[in-house]
């Protein structure tokens, strides 16, 4: 029997920035390896990678999907979010109200759904997973493609391993932590965000970054 994922991803589908093309990569080969894939990904109103393919077009095989959209104006609406999400979850960033708008009006996709796993990538899709694991008890795998939070990254990009995090973020690492399993893409990534995430390595699992080239001709060459 196949193994039934949700798979939480703003950047993904549309594939219209480098974190979808990784995501949209991983979601390929999950999907034609015997994994039952539905997906939450995120409109986004302004890119530099316009995409107009389809998830046909790029081979990816999904149950069930759909695109939420959010806007990103500060507006009543927008502020009341962000503030329920501080008081959900203890901390709040820019952005977080996506899964404000995921939990709380797209429940109906996923409520009464059973999955295997719950897989997110990309901020802020760790508030859901956490919600979904503590709500419905559900298996939550993490993925970090980068330094989180933003402000751990290495000196000169961030404060480092020991960047005073503001009150409305120290919920952040007690969230993150409550994750089943971790994937890093290396190993490098995973030592250094385990200086200050709790889970032993045996909760942690690398998976580089797949990579493909499209089938080229050879081309044809004539001696001198």
């Amino acid at each position: 029997m196949s193994k039934k994922v949700l798979f939480i991803a703003p950047s993904s589908y549309p594939v219209n920035s480098p974190e979808a093309i990784v995501n949209i990569k991983l979601l390929e080969l999950l999907s034609n390896n015997g994994y039952e894939i539905d997906l939450i990904s995120k409109k986004i109103k302004w890119s530099n990678y316009p995409s107009t393919q389809s998830l046909e077009d790029l081979n990816v095989k999904i149950n069930r999907s759909i695109v939420v959209e959010v806007d990103n104006k500060f507006t009543l609406k927008t502020l009341f979010q962000h503030l329920y999400v501080y008081f959900l979850f203890g901390t709040v960033f820019k952005g977080a109200h996506w899964a404000y708008e995921v939990i709380f009006n797209n429940k109906s996709f996923f409520k009464n759904e059973k999955y295997d796993y719950v897989i997110t990538k990309d901020t802020p899709s760790f508030l859901i997973g956490y919600y979904l694991k503590k709500k419905l008890g559900l298996k939550w795998i993490s993925t970090w493609n980068d330094p989180y939070p933003p402000l751990k990254y290495p000196v000169p990009y961030g404060g480092g391993l020991d960047a005073k995090m503001p009150f409305y973020n120290k919920g952040i690492i007690t969230i993150m932590d409550f994750a089943d399993k971790h994937i890093f893409p290396n190993e490098r990534l995973r030592d250094y965000m385990l200086n200050y995430l709790n889970p032993d390595k045996s909760k942690t699992v690398i998976i580089p970054h797949l990579a493909y080239e499209p089938i080229i001709g050879k081309k044809k060459t004539t001696g001198s």
